[in-house]
C-alpha cells in the first residue's frame, strides 16, 4: 500500500469511526426515549398508547448501522487485541505439541530413507523406484539430468537448479 493509499484508507477509518458512533448514541438515545415512553404506557394507572412507538422503527436500525460501522472502522485495533491475547496460548500449545511433530517428522523421514528415495510420477501418480529414470505404468521421464553438470532435476525443469543451463526436452 503506497502512501496515498494508507492516507485514503486512514481517512476512511476515521469517517466510519465518526459517523458510526454518533449514530450509535443517537439511537442509544432513541431506544432509551422508545422505551421508557413504552414502559410508562405500561403502567398500572397509565391508559395510553405510547405516543414515541414510532422511534423504535427508527432507533433500532440506528444503533445496529452505528454499532456495525465502529465494528468495520475498528476491525484491525480488534483483530491485532485478540492476536496479542491468543499468542501465548499458541505458544504454549506448540511447545506441548513439538515432541509429536518430531516423532511424525522422524518417522516420515525414516519411511522416504526406506523407500530408496522413490520418486512419483507427475503424469500418472505412480510410485516408482529411486533409480528409474522413466515411469514404469505410463514411460512418462520422472527427472532430467543436466548435460552441462550432470544434476538431476524434476521432469519439468525448463533449466538446470545446480547451473542454470537450459535442459534439454
Amino acid at each position: 500500500m503506497n502512501e496515498y493509499e494508507k492516507q485514503k484508507h486512514l481517512r476512511i477509518k476515521k469517517i466510519l469511526t465518526i459517523v458510526g458512533a454518533f449514530l450509535l448514541a443517537l439511537g442509544l438515545v432513541l431506544d432509551v426515549v422508545f422505551f421508557v415512553d413504552f414502559a410508562g404506557s405500561m403502567g398500572v394507572m397509565s391508559f395510553g398508547q405510547p405516543e414515541f412507538f414510532w422511534l423504535s422503527f427508527i432507533s433500532f436500525p440506528m444503533t445496529a448501522i452505528g454499532g456495525a460501522l465502529l465494528l468495520i472502522a475498528k476491525r484491525g485495533a480488534i483483530t491485532a487485541y485478540v492476536m496479542r491475547e491468543n499468542a501465548p496460548i499458541v505458544n504454549e500449545y506448540s511447545e506441548r505439541i513439538r515432541p509429536a511433530v518430531k516423532n511424525f517428522t522422524s518417522a516420515a523421514a525414516e519411511g522416504i530413507s526406506e523407500s530408496g528415495g522413490a520418486v512419483v510420477c507427475a503424469q500418472c501418480g505412480e510410485v516408482c523406484s529411486g533409480g528409474a529414470r522413466f515411469c514404469t505404468v505410463c514411460g512418462a521421464e520422472l527427472f532430467k539430468i543436466c548435460g552441462n553438470c550432470g544434476e538431476k532435476n524434476a521432469a519439468k525443469d525448463k533449466f538446470c537448479r545446480a547451473c542454470g543451463e537450459k535442459l534439454g526436452n
